[in-house]
């Protein structure tokens, strides 16, 4: 899904992507798992 497609589906600010990808880059972490991750803060209001 590209970042575009998640902004039209929940409201997810492009960059919000692009700090998931860069920081699962840097953990060697599963890029999906960090995704949601960054979906579940965002939209429980626990995202920094």
């Amino acid at each position: 899904m590209t970042a575009q497609q998640i902004e039209r589906l929940v409201g997810i600010p492009e960059a919000l992507e692009v700090e998931a990808r860069l920081i699962a880059a840097a953990r060697g972490e599963d890029l999906d798992d960090m995704v949601i991750t960054f979906l579940q803060q965002y939209l429980t209001g626990h995202a920094a």
